[in-house]
């Protein structure tokens, strides 16, 4: 975005329009043939002047961080002499995109962890949020369960009272 502005703000000043086909604020604002036949306009000042301007402004620029991209689907269609669609001559426009730098660069992430690598970690993950162990944990929940089988019983074996006839026979 840097090197457009100074690229449109150089061509702003010099043709009076702008060249930069990034960042047009206006339709009208485009350099056309046309327009002054592309001849520079008359400035205060002079032109070697404004290129050392452009070129300072374009080696501040930072390194761009953001890219663009758009998505496309190519189609083919069979055209007369003339270069018109055989379909419908008046549904028919041609772009022609020029591309500055082909180079591709594909970013993938490679997760830190697996499914499988996640369920191992669980264990020394849990100890260091809880600082208890998976072992502790378990040995504790085992306690617990015994002591609740050990008062059941208790209360099974309080529950029971002896016969009045077996008093008799032990003395």
């Amino acid at each position: 975005m840097c090197l457009e502005m100074c690229k449109s703000e150089f061509s702003t000043k010099v043709y009076d329009c702008n060249l930069a086909l990034t960042m047009v604020s206006a339709i009208s604002d485009l350099c056309f043939q046309s327009r002054n036949g592309m001849k520079p306009i008359r400035h205060s000042k002079p032109i070697s002047e404004l290129k050392k301007r452009r070129q300072s402004c374009m080696q501040d620029c930072r390194p761009e961080c953001l890219k663009l991209q758009y998505k496309y689907k190519m189609a083919s269609k069979d055209l007369d002499i003339d270069g018109k669609s055989q379909e419908d001559p008046n549904n028919f426009a041609q772009i022609n995109i020029y591309v500055k730098n082909t180079e591709v660069t594909v970013l993938r992430h490679v997760p830190l962890y697996g499914s499988g690598e996640t369920f191992s970690y669980i264990g020394g993950l849990v100890g260091f949020w809880l600082g208890v162990s998976v072992f502790t944990f378990t040995d504790t929940i085992e306690k617990l369960y015994r002591k609740a089988v050990y008062w059941k019983m208790s209360l099974k074996v309080d529950g029971v009272q002896s016969a009045p006839s077996l008093e008799i026979h032990h003395d």
